[in-house]
């Protein structure tokens, strides 16, 4: 009896080694793309003349992220207000060269995705202060301010049935394991075929899911589409 139970622990303690192994090596098989000077750059950003006390604005802005890591940022300008967003938005564009990103890794090749990241001008504390950070707000309440946000793996391109249009901007809820569970077009004017054209892309695309506290949970991506010439 005491061999056949000791026979049994070792092929319980066996069994246990395997699945620890085979967990971390799923746990690291997908890395997103992260900003690699976030505060450097931070702290080459100005705040605008135009600047008040007691404001915290909030630029939102995103970034492809090729497989060398070479990147081609933008700042997802707000025509709504702009008499208060331009200003800060002008001296985030200023900065956005300088910015380093390593870039993502799925099953241990690296892999083109697309980053969004928020730069926050608060001015609320007594001394004016800028923060990078790796989202665009809209989870910081459940993750906190240094979530990332989820990355689409830039596998498909641009839907031709969407060429020739203004910004069309889409939301996508995420899972931790990389999937979209839903995706809709949020903000600009689309034709029923480009609506469906993009929605389709973002369910059919592999995310890199959003991390928090090194771990993948469920999230919010948002992307803006520009049309091509």
């Amino acid at each position: 009896m005491s061999k056949c139970m000791n026979g049994v622990r070792a092929l319980s303690a066996t069994a246990l080694v395997l699945w620890a192994t085979f967990s971390t090596a799923h746990e690291r098989a997908v890395e997103p793309a992260r900003l690699e000077n976030a505060a450097e750059v931070a702290a080459l950003i100005s705040f605008p003349e135009t600047a008040k006390h007691g404001d915290v604005v909030i630029i939102r802005c995103g970034t492809s992220v090729s497989r060398r890591g070479d990147i081609l940022p933008v700042v997802y300008t707000n025509s709504e207000d702009a008499t208060i967003f331009k200003p800060y938005e002008d001296e985030a564009e200023k900065a956005l060269d300088k910015l380093r990103v390593l870039p993502a890794r799925r099953d241990g090749l690296r892999v083109a995705v697309w980053l969004n990241f928020s730069i926050v001008f608060d001015n609320t504390q007594g001394m004016r202060q800028v923060k990078i950070v790796p989202n665009l707000q809209y989870d910081v309440k459940r993750y906190g301010e240094q979530y990332l946000d989820p990355q689409r793996i830039a596998h498909r391109t641009f839907p031709r049935e969407c060429s020739k249009r203004p910004p069309v901007w889409t939301l996508a809820k995420t899972d931790a394991k990389g999937d979209a569970l839903s995706a809709s077009l949020i903000q600009g004017a689309a034709g029923k075929r480009c609506e469906r054209a993009l929605i389709e892309l973002l369910l059919s695309s592999t995310f890199i899911p959003a991390q928090h506290d090194g771990k993948a949970v469920d999230g919010t991506y948002v992307e803006a589409w520009y049309s091509t010439p």
